[in-house]
């Protein structure tokens, strides 16, 4: 999130460092690197959890505008997270050249998490109902026909079992935890298990994120890691090309946006 800056409110501001997040440059949506709805998650748990000085759930998240990174030089582009402790508000802000104009991408609101972990998944039962598998390499290159090029550092799906509205993934987290609450790779992964829901529509249109209800982190991943997630069905909504307001895709008609996936889950369970 960069350095905290004097403020009455926390506020964290800092620019993308290629150093800091090398596995940005693999979040491609066509020919351009766009910052992933992932990262922005992730920004909003832990600007939380500083804020309020405890694990937070993170609420009503919604991305404005899609935000391309230039790589692999990317100084120009500073974010700002901002928290106000009263009420939740969390905003986080982007200028995309020196002297320019700060503009909101990203509203939320967070709060203390509160109530007890979900149930543990009952793994066995959710993959009998999913009739379709795929293998890892042919998903990624499923992913990679609709224009989702996700890079060596975003695959870390090694299996998908589709069903009717949900499916179960199989995924290696390698990645270094350092100071996420969870790493955006990792939140990333039931995003893109998501493409094998899209049926027909997936062969030509990639459904990118742009609203999560509610996001919760009941214990953090520690890499290795060789474990499962899960996502339950997203309906796609406004066309890029249509909407009258910026969504957080790739500058092409043929790109859409969804809500994120109902459920979401990174249960403890055996491959």
């Amino acid at each position: 999130m960069g350095e905290r800056m004097p403020a009455p409110h926390p506020v964290w501001h800092g620019t993308v460092e290629p150093q800091l997040v090398p596995w940005l440059g693999d979040h491609r949506i066509g020919d351009d690197v766009l910052m992933p709805a992932a990262a922005y998650v992730e920004m909003a748990l832990s600007a939380g959890r500083r804020a309020l000085d405890r694990p937070v759930e993170v609420r009503h998240l919604e991305i404005g505008r899609p935000l391309s990174v230039p790589w692999p030089d990317p100084t120009p582009v500073a974010l700002q997270t901002a928290v106000t402790p009263d009420d939740g508000a969390l905003t986080i802000s982007v200028r995309e050249e020196h002297g320019g104009e700060c503009l909101t991408v990203v509203r939320a609101q967070v709060r203390t998490l509160l109530g007890a972990a979900p149930a543990p998944l009952d793994v066995d039962a959710l993959r009998a109902r999913c009739d379709r598998r795929i293998d890892g390499p042919d998903f990624y290159r499923a992913c990679h026909a609709i224009g989702l090029d996700c890079g060596p550092d975003f695959q870390l799906i090694d299996r998908v079992d589709a069903g009717d509205g949900e499916v179960l993934a199989g995924y290696r987290l390698t990645h270094p935890a350092d100071a996420y609450t969870v790493h955006p790779v990792l939140i990333d992964a039931p995003l893109q298990a998501t493409v094998a829901l899209a049926g027909g529509q997936a062969e030509s249109a990639a459904f990118l994120p742009t609203v999560f209800g509610a996001v919760r982190v009941w214990r953090t991943p520690h890499p290795p890691a060789s474990s499962i997630c899960a996502a339950a069905a997203v309906a796609p909504t406004r066309s890029a090309g249509t909407s009258p307001t910026p969504t957080p895709t790739a500058p092409s008609p043929s790109r859409s946006t969804a809500a994120a996936p109902a459920a979401a889950t990174w249960p403890d369970a055996p491959r």
